[in-house]
C-alpha cells in the first residue's frame, strides 16, 4: 500500500462534505508536502474512526490556523502496544481500500 498525494487529493474532493476554496486546496497539498502523505493519512484514519471519514477536520483546522495542533494531537503509532498496532493496521488497510476503490 502506497499512500500518495494524488490519493489524498482524491479523498479531499470525493469525501469532502464542505465547500472549500482553491486556496484551501492548495494549503492542503502543501500540508501533504510538509507532513508527508503517510502522516496526513493518519488524519484520514482518525476521521474514519470517529465516524466522519471526510476531510472536514483538516479543512476546519486550516480555517482556524490549527493544523499543527491537529497533527500534534495524533497518537504515535510506534508507541502503541502490539494489539493496538494490529487494529490500527487493519483500519488503515480498510480505509486505503475504500478510498482506492473510489479513485479508480
Amino acid at each position: 500500500m502506497v499512500i500518495t498525494k494524488d490519493l489524498l487529493v482524491h479523498w479531499w474532493h470525493y469525501y469532502g462534505k464542505m465547500m472549500y476554496t482553491l486556496a484551501e486546496l492548495e494549503t492542503f497539498t502543501k500540508i501533504i508536502d510538509e507532513q508527508t502523505a503517510e502522516r496526513v493519512f493518519d488524519i484520514v484514519i482518525a476521521s474514519h474512526i470517529e465516524g466522519d471519514g471526510s476531510p472536514t477536520v483538516i479543512l476546519l483546522s486550516i480555517r482556524k490556523n490549527l493544523v499543527d495542533k491537529l497533527f500534534d494531537s495524533l497518537p504515535n503509532v510506534e508507541n502503541m502496544n502490539q494489539k493496538n498496532k494490529t487494529i490500527y493496521e487493519s483500519v488503515k488497510d480498510e480505509v486505503f481500500q475504500m478510498i482506492s476503490s473510489t479513485a479508480n
